[in-house]
């Protein structure tokens, strides 16, 4: 969604700069050109803000993207964040004990952590 926003700001925002840098002379006056000037500035803070939201303000994070894609949701956006860190921190587990151990298979409660947070996460 913010995105689409953003390429449309930006897409604006370039093409007012190249009409005041290059085509100066076709405006009326000096207000005209204070005035698209003032929307150069203006397009130039929205995507300043637009930067400084984060990804799940912007409603761009996994939570939105993936889980909700799946079906209705069972956690909150807060403990869907907290259940992917545990997802990882378990997944992480899981592949140094791969690193330390060239053969056997993953410890039982190592793989029954990862496989409870991957469903609950929908991995």
């Amino acid at each position: 969604m913010f995105s689409v926003l953003k390429e449309q700001l930006e897409e604006r925002l370039a093409n007012l700069e190249d009409r005041l840098e290059n085509d100066y002379h076709s405006f009326g006056d000096a207000e005209e050109v204070a005035h698209e000037r003032g929307k150069v500035r203006g397009y130039k803070e929205v995507l300043e803000l637009i930067a400084k939201l984060n990804v799940c303000d912007r409603h761009e994070c996994d939570y939105y993207k993936h889980y909700l894609a799946y079906g209705p949701p069972e956690l909150s956006h807060d403990e869907y964040h907290a259940a992917s860190a545990k997802c990882a921190h378990w997944q992480t587990k899981a592949l140094t004990w791969y690193d330390e151990h060239e053969t056997g298979p993953v410890p039982t409660h190592i793989e029954q952590q990862c496989r409870f947070w991957e469903a609950k996460v929908r991995a």
